[in-house]
């Protein structure tokens, strides 16, 4: 199941993947947009919001509009890989 922008305060992520089985999140889906490339603290930012993701037993992956764009499939296929390396 995919949910979106979850999360509490500054620590959101725009999709998470949760196992339907333990209920838990498994995968923390960032994508990038004019906001990220705008921000002047998305480095420290990012930083800490991936620390405090791992510190919940998420597993993140970034998709970068650029991927998406240039080769959808591809980046699919590495998210569905990541969910069932994550479940394993």
């Amino acid at each position: 199941m995919v949910e979106r922008n979850v999360g509490v305060d500054n620590y959101k992520v725009d999709l998470a993947v949760k196992d339907t089985k333990s209920n838990n999140y498994i995968l923390a889906i960032e994508v990038d947009s004019s906001a990220y490339s705008n921000s002047k603290n998305t480095r420290d930012r990012d930083i800490h919001r991936h620390k405090y993701l791992i510190a919940r037993g998420f597993k993140t992956y970034r998709v970068f509009t650029k991927n998406w764009l240039n080769n959808k499939e591809l980046e699919i296929e590495r998210i569905i890989s990541l969910i069932k390396n994550t479940k394993n």
